[in-house]
């Protein structure tokens, strides 16, 4: 599903990631663990053309990701960062938005399913729609991002420090609920113990240039 081939990256001159590879299969769980600056993020960040690499090349789904197929490929791709950040008011404005765009035609947001949803991930879905999106954590938005994502039927979750803004609760609830997915996910995470959850690990070992 996902491919990267000696993928390397540099920035302001300095070489971040050199000729990484990897191969992640439809279906497969995989975190990226590694201290802050070794590129887990960076490497997430390409799957989604938001970043290019100085030299290799990434496929997914057997599609070279370059400028002339990203808006197609991410049609495939639900990216939820460390830090939420989107234009709405209200929660209920936020979920509902993703069903008016294009590339979701054939999608109907099912209210009773996305609040079951949330009732796994350990949020009072219910309650938590009548809210203002200033009035919700960072752990809650990407939550309610994660469930989005299974409503819409992406088949490749992009996670970055998924579990880093939860308590021990909220963590175990969010942990099982990612295992049971039958998606294919990749996460850049800190935690030992979630990265242990997923059924591939990949050690990013930071350069020293």
């Amino acid at each position: 599903m996902i491919q990267y081939k000696e993928i390397s990256f540099v920035f302001s001159g300095k070489k971040i990631i050199d000729k990484f590879d990897c191969r992640i299969s439809q279906g497969e769980h995989c975190a990226l663990v590694g201290e802050s600056g070794s590129g887990k993020s960076t490497l997430i960040g390409a799957l989604m053309g938001l970043v290019l690499p100085e030299s290799g090349s990434i496929q997914i789904d057997g599609i070279a990701v370059n400028p002339s197929t990203i808006q197609q490929l991410r049609t495939y791709m639900a990216w939820v960062p460390q830090e939420v950040q989107l234009p709405y008011e209200t929660v209920r404005e936020t979920v509902m938005a993703p069903f008016s765009l294009k590339v979701n035609q054939g999608h109907k947001f099912d209210e009773k399913r996305f609040i079951n949803l949330l009732s796994e991930l350990g949020l009072e879905g219910q309650s938590i729609l009548t809210k203002g999106m200033r009035q919700i954590s960072g752990g809650e938005k990407q939550r309610l991002m994660i469930a989005l994502a299974v409503l819409l039927n992406k088949k490749i979750l992009l996670l970055d420090e998924p579990t880093s803004a939860l308590d021990f609760y909220s963590k175990q609830k969010m942990t099982e609920f990612l295992r049971k997915l039958d998606m294919t996910m990749l996460s850049a995470t800190h935690d030992g113990t979630f990265a242990e959850s997923c059924d591939t690990i990949i050690r990013i070992e930071k350069l020293i240039v």
